[in-house]
């Protein structure tokens, strides 16, 4: 595991990482990140796979972007994964990460009611959850993507939790 930044600026109710956050302040620069990379490769077996578990490896454009085209540009013999948010992925940070040699993506979804959602200030919706999925399969099709579900959040009901299997079911 890595980190190159702490904690999260969202206040979703249900996570502790937004008690850390500090602000770009709190992040490492993307040479630094390398840095650490190739020290960490050096003594690893080909293919290991370095998880990157900042709370949201995305949050900046600009930054993952530097990154990943830093990762591509050194070659080593390891593969990547993250944590993200849905509203922080696009065509773009996928294709630069497929270059970087990502090869999961775990996604915090939590749930997939808009009524739940909102209650725990989520501030995603269903429909770009939905959407984030069919951009990772359409431009990456052999990423594997872990989605972070939470069952119980308040709002829960067993209807609800049967309509998230379903709609788990529909994705696959």
């Amino acid at each position: 595991n890595i980190r190159t930044f702490s904690g999260c600026p969202y206040r979703c109710d249900f996570c502790i990482e937004r008690l850390s956050w500090r602000g770009r302040k709190g992040h490492n620069s993307a040479q630094r990140v390398l840095d650490e990379i190739r020290t960490v490769a050096k003594g690893a077996a080909p293919g290991t796979l370095i998880h990157f578990s900042d709370s949201v490896f995305t949050l900046d454009k600009e930054r993952t972007l530097e990154l990943c085209s830093l990762l591509a540009k050194a070659r080593l013999d390891v593969v990547f994964s993250c944590d993200t948010r849905v509203d922080h992925i696009d065509a773009e940070i996928v294709e630069a990460m497929v270059d970087a040699h990502f090869v999961t993506i775990r996604l915090g979804v939590e749930d997939l009611d808009d009524t739940i959602l909102t209650t725990v200030n989520k501030n995603i919706t269903t429909e770009q959850t939905l959407q984030t999925l069919n951009v990772i399969r359409q431009t990456a099709p052999h990423m594997i993507i872990l989605i972070y579900m939470i069952t119980g959040l308040p709002g829960s009901t067993m209807d609800t939790f049967h309509q998230m299997g379903h709609t788990i079911k529909q994705l696959l």
